[in-house]
């Protein structure tokens, strides 16, 4: 092989390299928001089971110890945002844009 030959098979490879970088960065980044979502979700309906059970009014915000016996496991973003409870009236959130609860 000549040195043109091998930059041009070179030059292939790290194109078809930054293609399959692409394909694959997007799932996981789907996936991330999906498991975020389902987060929000869970914590929204322990807040209203919490609510029922200790006789809370929609304005109180429980604190996330409170929340704790209500999880089988810990819950977090998995792209390291933070959860906010909020009020009762109100729907938990993640600092991580894009990831809202509608």
């Amino acid at each position: 092989m000549t040195l043109l030959e091998v930059m041009i098979v070179a030059g292939i490879v790290g194109m078809l390299a930054a293609l399959a970088a692409v394909s694959v960065s997007r799932p996981r980044e789907r996936a991330q928001l999906v498991t975020c979502l389902a987060n929000l979700r869970q914590l929204e309906n322990v807040k209203q089971q919490w609510a029922v059970e200790h006789q809370k009014d929609s304005g109180h915000t429980p604190a996330m110890g409170e929340l704790r016996p209500y999880f089988r496991y810990a819950i977090a973003c998995p792209v390291n945002g933070t959860y906010a409870i909020n009020a009762l009236t109100n729907k938990a959130t993640c600092t991580i844009a894009g990831h809202t609860l509608d």
